[in-house]
């Protein structure tokens, strides 16, 4: 007995010293309100994400959740509704994630990457965050699919989703509806990678989006509240903002109503691309504070639509900001602008088709190019000397107009390209030019100028049925235009200012030579001599016949 208890000792001793530990490996995937799941079930949230594995799944079912979880490792959280677009789709049942309390995600730990999809979020209370993060390094965050309100527009400082600290975040942040909020909503105040697509933003007093150092897209969102949309700040941007729908507007005590802010401390790359502003107090916004002022020299504002705003663009900067090819509500020149906006060229069709620009002339020394298909050109007689001729160039036409048949002062000259079909039995080479000055008070010259197109031999029929033609009282007039085959040029010189073509007239058809009488009475008579040798034959094929036949009975 005594041997036993000995031993017993022993095996006590060298268990102890060795220090076995017999741990449960952690599951890959649990729930939260499901309780067929049996020990893999969980009552919180919270509970659920201490149970599964580094990197594991939670499945949550529908039902209220009152949470407020601390992170310390990465997890995949998995609604009823992970899989439908809040803003399109048909949703069932909801997983409410609620807290009145407390921010209802909290990370401080570095590494670790969450994902979230198909919740609704719901805060009761100020300064309360859906999300807040405010250390950790090289963590990713992907947030979709979800619905985030607050119960009265609740208030929190900086945001209520709150990235900042640490350094290499990785946002996506797509497919969510988020309103009724307070404050700034997604707000990201540290360097980051983001990506922003196919959320909206409804009915929130503040911001939607507060972004400092970040590179990304934004694009496809719809921004529909009060005080203002996105807003850049910062040295280290470089973002693609496009397809998105700006509609913000002023707030009776707040202010605001603005689309996109570039703030003071703004520097880096921002292309602003196939958005719609419409019906905003201002649509872009340039602010300067305490004479500090943005960078804008990499920001492109272009192909945009701009409808409704009180003001499309101000800019408060002392640097001009670049906006051409965008559309401004109408074919006519913006003028809705404080400070120096750079609009031309500017569209004159809705579709971004066609567009018009300005240019200032001063110099005769060169041609001017015309690029688009409205061309406006400010020009004043007093800058050119009285022998200067002035060309203006434009694809195969070209316009030498001496300068000393302006008048005196400031002059407008119109250049207009236009589609049109040529009248029928004519080929329209090229375009239709219209010449206008000041608005059609000018169309007569004490004096003439010279109008040439070019031509492509390959395109023209016969060179001989080429004129410049003008038209006048709704119909096309030849001009008796020179045409030049060496130099593949049509040249004439006028004294008004009109609607200009170069048009090449069809040829006329070939009459067919007429046919000689005297021949078509030789061919009858020929036929009439074969029609009588005919029965000729026949009748002495008979007769030899009978011939022969009577000598045979013979």
């Amino acid at each position: 007995m005594k041997r036993f208890g000995i031993l017993f000792v022993v095996a006590t001793m060298i268990l102890a010293a060795f220090s076995f530990t017999f741990a449960v490996e952690e599951p890959a995937e649990v729930w939260v309100g499901d309780e067929s799941k049996q020990e893999l079930n969980f009552g919180t949230i919270a509970e659920a994400i201490d149970a599964v594995k580094d990197g594991g799944i939670v499945n949550v079912v529908a039902g209220e959740y009152e949470e407020n979880i601390v992170l310390s490792k990465s997890i995949i959280l998995v609604g009823p509704n992970a899989g439908v677009d809040p803003n399109s789709g048909n949703r069932e049942n909801e997983a409410v994630l609620k807290s009145d309390n407390g921010h209802i995600f909290k990370n401080t730990t570095d590494e670790i990457a969450v994902t979230i999809q198909g919740f609704t979020f719901e805060v009761g209370a100020n300064d309360i965050r859906f999300v807040s993060q405010t250390s950790g390094n090289d963590t990713a965050w992907t947030i979709e699919n979800n619905i985030f309100e607050t119960t009265d527009k609740n208030y929190v400082v900086n945001g209520h989703f709150w990235f900042t600290g640490g350094s290499g975040l990785v946002l996506k942040f797509n497919n969510n509806y988020v309103s009724n909020y307070f404050s700034n909503g997604l707000m990201v105040a540290r360097d980051g990678q983001i990506e922003v697509m196919n959320n909206v933003w409804d009915d929130y007093l503040g911001w939607a989006l507060n972004l400092n150092n970040v590179t990304g897209v934004i694009s496809d969102n719809v921004i529909e509240g009060a005080m203002g949309g996105v807003l850049l700040e910062n040295p280290a941007n470089d973002v693609d903002i496009m397809g998105n729908t700006f509609t913000v507007s002023a707030d009776p005590d707040y202010g605001g109503g603005v689309g996109l802010n570039f703030y003071h401390r703004f520097a880096g790359t921002a292309n602003v691309i196939d958005n719609q502003f419409a019906n905003n107090a201002i649509g872009i916004n340039v602010r300067i504070e305490n004479d500090v002022e943005p960078d804008l020299g990499d920001v492109v504002i272009s192909g945009n639509h701009f409808d409704g705003n009180e003001n499309d663009i101000v800019n408060n900067a002392s640097s001009s900001i670049t906006a051409p090819l965008n559309w401004w509500g109408s074919a006519d020149e913006p003028v809705a602008f404080v400070g120096d906006v750079d609009y031309a060229p500017w569209a004159i069709s809705e579709d971004l088709t066609t567009f018009a620009t300005r240019k200032a002339v001063s110099s005769a020394d060169a041609p001017v190019e015309l690029e688009e298909d409205v061309n406006y050109i400010n020009i004043n007689a007093n800058d050119f000397a009285d022998e200067d001729v002035l060309t203006l160039k434009q694809n195969g036409m070209e316009l030498n107009f001496p300068v000393s048949l302006l008048p005196e002062g400031d002059a407008e000259i119109t250049i207009t390209k236009k589609a049109a079909d040529a009248p029928e039995g004519f080929k329209l080479l090229g375009q239709v030019y219209s010449f206008v000055m000041n608005d059609g008070a000018n169309t007569e010259f004490d004096g003439t100028f010279t109008l040439v197109f070019t031509y492509d031999p390959d395109e023209v029929d016969n060179p001989e049925n080429l004129d410049i033609y003008w038209f006048n009282n709704g119909e096309w007039v030849a001009q008796g235009a020179v045409v030049d085959t060496d130099a593949n040029t049509v040249t004439l010189e006028l004294d008004h200012w009109s609607d200009f073509a170069l048009m090449e007239e069809a040829a006329e058809e070939e009459t067919p030579a007429p046919i000689d009488e005297d021949d078509d009475d030789e061919l009858a008579e020929t036929g009439s001599n074969i029609m009588w040798l005919i029965p000729l034959g026949l009748m002495l094929i008979y007769a030899s016949a009978f011939v022969l036949r009577r000598r045979v009975l013979a």
